[in-house]
């Protein structure tokens, strides 16, 4: 992965949460290292509504039926509430679909995360919905850190990349993100820009860092590619994560807008040893999710290596990711 950092987030956010902040961070590499014990997830991620409004070409959720349900927002209360309460101290809007489709939910569910004290706070867009209102109520919210997938810089790529997105209103609505920011006098929220390497904007690769920087506080190009061809390819077993443990069991939970919860993905039909429990249940808890028996089995499995055990995951379409920017062909 390559990352520019131009605003350093460690730095801003004990700023604004003092030591608070850095002792989340720590949590979060023991997360990362499977040693991560708490009550409830450090992380709680999520979509508003299961719809995106682009098709973008390397994106593993292409082609998927969507439902187009929006999420009730009186469960995902209950549950953040307990989170923060319990331990939880990030929340994310936008994590397999496009949540501005449900602009009051998503500005609602911000506003409510921010109330309770959760320390980070992320949006994910494309950025391609908004209008000045809709921005000036998203910077109002509390979010810190608005994270955009762009995937280009130059205009044919993006459009080329992310299909059914609009360069022209991609680099309007940044802008207009950014003297929001400046005329309210605000740090947060931090713009976060990011590629994912694949054959149709390799020739943008070597200038995205450097034509970003002057907008976004990160720049991120992500270490990893998946083409259809790779998928099929003996190379996979070679590269492919098979067989190592994923660490997301100890880091986070997932809601899906259907009411499942899960580490990772949850969408109506997946295997169920890959679901804690549906969250539209009046007696769930987070904490009940977290430590139930089916998330102790997961991370059993995780530990020891033997993903083949769980279905879900033996399928996991991050398992076909090449860690590398070598030639596909």
């Amino acid at each position: 992965m390559l990352t520019h950092i131009n605003t350093d987030p460690l730095a801003m956010g004990v700023k604004h949460h003092g030591e608070d902040y850095r002792r989340y961070r720590e949590l979060w590499e023991q997360g990362k290292k499977m040693e991560y014990h708490g009550r409830v997830p450090l992380y709680i991620s999520l979509d508003t509504v299961d719809d995106c409004n682009l098709a973008c070409v390397m994106c593993h959720q292409r082609g998927r039926k969507r439902t187009k349900q929006v999420i009730d927002v009186h469960y995902v209360k209950r549950l953040f509430k307990e989170g923060r309460e319990k331990g939880s101290c990030s929340v994310n809007i936008g994590a397999l679909a496009e949540p501005l489709l449900a602009p009051e939910e998503t500005v609602e569910l911000l506003e409510y995360a921010h109330e309770l004290g959760f320390m980070d706070i992320f949006l994910h867009s494309n950025l391609q919905l908004c209008d000045e209102r809709l921005l000036e109520r998203i910077v109002d919210s509390g979010v810190n850190h608005f994270c955009v997938s762009v995937d280009a810089w130059q205009h044919d790529t993006y459009e080329k990349v992310r299909c059914g997105g609009d360069y022209e209103v991609l680099m309007k609505n940044i802008r207009l993100l950014l003297d929001i920011r400046r005329r309210k006098d605000r740090d947060y929220p931090l713009l976060r820009v990011s590629a994912v390497p694949c054959r149709e904007n390799r020739e943008d690769l070597p200038g995205f860092v450097e034509f970003w920087s002057d907008y976004a506080d990160i720049v991120e190009i992500q270490n990893y590619k998946e083409t259809d061809k790779l998928k099929k390819s003996s190379r996979i077993a070679k590269r492919s994560v098979a067989g190592k443990g994923c660490n997301k069991m100890w880091m986070r939970v997932v809601l899906g807008t259907e009411g499942l919860i899960a580490p990772c993905s949850p969408k109506a039909g997946v295997e169920s040893d890959s679901i804690l429990g549906n969250y539209y249940d009046d007696n769930c808890t987070l904490e009940g999710f977290w430590n139930g028996e089916q998330a102790r089995k997961l991370r059993a499995a995780h530990r020891s290596g033997a993903l083949d055990d769980v279905p879900y995951c033996r399928k996991c379409r991050e398992r076909t990711y090449v860690f590398d920017m070598e030639d596909e062909d």
